[in-house]
């Protein structure tokens, strides 16, 4: 009887269990290995660690953030930022006769290299600008505008190309410079979806913010950070900010970008 009763109760405790891993599957979907090579390549659409391109991680921000919130030179921008540089040609452009600066037309101009003798360009096709684009957002780009893509570097539209170069005036950034630390939660695929969760903290002079974008401290991680000024996995979990990112299938199989939003 009393051996019955054990294994009734073991049966049940299992049925439980297989219920509730049912339930996580179909409420939360096939988990992806983060070191797959789709999680790696979602998780570079996000933003990289070199804050100084375009607007830096600004899909943290405190709301929900889509397609339209993002300004149209900061998406090319983003794009351009993530193609390699080292893969394409460079130019050179002859230095101004009367000016200390190099010219395209009047309204392309670019400042001089380290020698002050020429001005040197990388060249980007706009082709591998528009493909990366549409992979990334799955959507066009509906003007061809110029940005800075750092506070060293611009670009503009030039025929079929961007020309990427040395801007005539540097920027000045004044204040501190801040920190971000990210670390995936899970990755999950759903019907026509993958979602990433992650973990995000942004640090400006011993002070934890909610998002990249915002002025609100989080108080609690600003001051346990300022007691041990350490910040690993379990310290991102515990204070950091939990962010959702949702990438959809498209009809070619890949995937894009369509939201990020603070969960808590």
């Amino acid at each position: 009887m009393k051996k019955d009763l054990i294994i009734k109760y073991l049966i049940l405790c299992l049925s439980l269990i297989l219920v509730i891993l049912l339930c996580l599957f179909f409420i939360r979907g096939k988990s992806i290995d983060q070191d797959s090579k789709i999680a790696k390549e979602l998780y570079s659409y996000l933003g990289n660690s070199n804050l100084n391109y375009c607007a830096g991680l600004d899909f943290y921000q405190e709301g929900e953030v889509k397609y339209d919130d993002i300004a149209s030179t900061d998406r090319i921008c983003k794009i351009v930022g993530m193609l390699n540089q080292d893969n394409y040609p460079k130019i050179t452009l002859n230095k101004d006769k009367k000016e200390k600066l190099c010219k395209v037309n009047d309204s392309i101009i670019f400042g001089l290299d380290e020698d002050n003798s020429k001005c040197s360009i990388t060249k980007i096709p706009k082709q591998d600008i528009n493909e990366l684009y549409t992979k990334v957002f799955n959507q066009e780009i509906d003007d061809d505008e110029a940005f800075d893509l750092n506070e060293e570097i611009a670009c503009y539209p030039v025929d079929d190309s961007y020309y990427c170069g040395k801007k005539t005036s540097l920027t000045i950034s004044v204040g501190s410079s801040p920190s971000t630390y990210r670390s995936i939660k899970r990755i999950n695929q759903k019907k026509n979806q993958i979602i990433i969760y992650d973990y995000f903290i942004k640090i400006v002079k011993d002070e934890c913010y909610t998002a990249y974008t915002t002025s609100n401290i989080n108080s609690r991680c600003t001051t346990k950070y300022q007691e041990q000024n350490n910040i690993d996995y379990k310290f991102l979990k515990k204070y950091g900010s939990l962010y959702k990112h949702t990438f959809i299938k498209n009809t070619n199989g890949t995937y894009s970008w369509v939201a990020s939003e603070l969960v808590k």
